[in-house]
């Protein structure tokens, strides 16, 4: 079995070697998320820690960096009440497999585009698709 019927494409149990090497990892500003607990699995789970019917499978992932993002953005939201992205038109640059812009999305906005680069994008469409059991 190669993994590549079910929903991970065929990454479930694969990892990225190393720790995260965005900016703020190599230089040593970010030093909280930046150890073993920075789960770089190909094939990740999500769940919103203040909204636990809002899942998300993520072929490709997601950073830590990006969960803590969008559990932050679901405090606001549901905790706070804070009407952030609530009927707002939203551009997320640099999206990867989309764990915020879903979330975004999920949250409430009107519209969300989220943009990558190529070969991301493929990933990042796929992983959005599962937005449409929310409406």
């Amino acid at each position: 079995d190669d993994g590549m019927d079910d929903a991970s494409h065929g990454y479930k149990d694969k990892k990225l070697a190393g720790k995260c090497q965005c900016e703020m990892c190599r230089e040593g500003i970010a030093t909280t998320h930046n150890d073993e607990s920075h789960d770089q699995s190909l094939f990740g789970k999500f769940t919103l820690d203040v909204d636990n019917k809002f899942k998300l499978e993520l072929i490709g992932g997601s950073t830590k960096c990006g969960r803590v993002m969008s559990n932050y953005f679901g405090y606001l939201e549901i905790t706070k009440k804070a009407n952030t992205f609530k009927g707002k038109n939203c551009l997320e640059v640099g999206s990867g497999t989309g764990i915020v812009g879903c979330t975004i999305a999920y949250l409430g906005a009107n519209q969300v585009m989220m943009t990558d680069q190529p070969g991301v994008i493929e990933i990042l469409a796929e992983n959005a698709k599962q937005l449409n059991q929310y409406n």
